[in-house]
């Protein structure tokens, strides 16, 4: 859920629950723990006192550029090293289209939108 927040800051929990393709109450107990934690926060939406929105907190930002550094932990990166960008591309386009298949458009722009952010910041910090 922290890299969802890092990604997309103010989501609200519909959102995170879409995003993170979780039931809407395992969302609330998720945000509940992390916000006694001190890496989140609720605010209540200014345009939609009904709607409350999650951000995540300096604390839960740290975490997240904590495993930035321990990328060699993401196993599913490193199955997909190959000598060839091209094919890499090609099973990465495969698994978008997976993925719209069984989770929606909405999902898939999330996670493109991610890897740009993620690219963009991966470039600044370095």
């Amino acid at each position: 859920m922290l890299y969802i927040l890092f990604f997309e800051n103010g989501s609200t929990l519909s959102e995170i629950s879409k995003y993170g393709l979780w039931h809407l109450s395992t969302v609330v107990d998720l945000v509940e723990r992390m916000e006694r934690s001190g890496l989140v926060r609720k605010e209540i939406d200014s345009n939609d006192a009904r709607t409350k929105r999650v951000y995540i907190t300096e604390k839960g930002i740290e975490k997240v550029k904590a495993t930035f550094d321990n990328a060699g932990s993401f196993k599913f990166l490193n199955a997909l090293e190959l000598d060839n960008i091209e094919k890499l591309e090609e099973h990465v386009e495969i698994l978008y289209r997976l993925n719209q298949a069984f989770n929606g458009n909405e999902f898939v722009q999330f996670v493109r939108n991610s890897k740009h952010k993620l690219r963009d910041y991966l470039d600044i910090e370095q």
